[in-house]
């Protein structure tokens, strides 16, 4: 079974400060859950490779990892490394360039999380998220794989621009989804 939306939901708010760090494990301090990072990607502000990701599976409490239940985290947009603001204008203003590099960046971190989980038992990608700009790559990646959840999260300026249908139903939503965990 596939983590659930609220985990993603801390984990997606976890994942710029962990694919930065070298800490084997995130710990949710309201839950007790905690999670084994399996993989990370920092993202390189001076190369095209901007995207930040962490692929963690849950550890339950007699300290067994559960990899069948590895998800992927990708950031979003970050507005302060050139190449990644770029991307995100191009995607959004140029009507012939599609998807962003970010794309490719998404499927290099699959590909390489499903070597490390190769050894694994059991292991599997069961979810993927992205945030924000990143969402439409992660679905991409996510479909041409099977992965079978997909949890994307979008800034509030990016939902209400999409459709006033979904803000409707997001404004409805419990409070859980709508705040951070932290």
């Amino acid at each position: 079974m596939a983590l659930n939306d609220q985990q993603i939901q801390f984990l997606q708010w976890k994942v710029k400060e962990y694919s930065n760090n070298n800490a084997p494990k995130i710990k949710d301090n309201n839950t007790h859950q905690q999670y084994k990072v399996i993989n990370r990607t920092p993202g390189d502000p001076n190369s095209k490779d901007v995207t930040q990701a962490i692929a963690v599976a849950p550890i339950d409490s007699s300290g067994n990892v559960d990899y069948s239940q590895t998800a992927i985290i990708v950031a979003g947009t970050q507005p302060e490394n050139p190449a990644s603001f770029g991307n995100a204008v191009k995607a959004a203003w140029d009507p012939t360039s599609s998807l962003t590099a970010q794309t490719q960046d998404v499927r290099n971190f699959y590909q390489s999380t499903m070597k490390k989980l190769a050894d694994k038992p059991n292991g599997y990608i069961s979810n993927m998220s992205g945030f924000g700009q990143s969402g439409t790559s992660v679905a991409k990646v996510a479909s041409e794989q099977k992965v079978p959840h997909i949890t994307n999260f979008d800034d509030w300026a990016s939902v209400g621009a999409t459709n006033p249908y979904i803000l409707g139903i997001v404004k409805n939503f419990p409070h859980e989804y709508l705040t951070p965990s932290d």
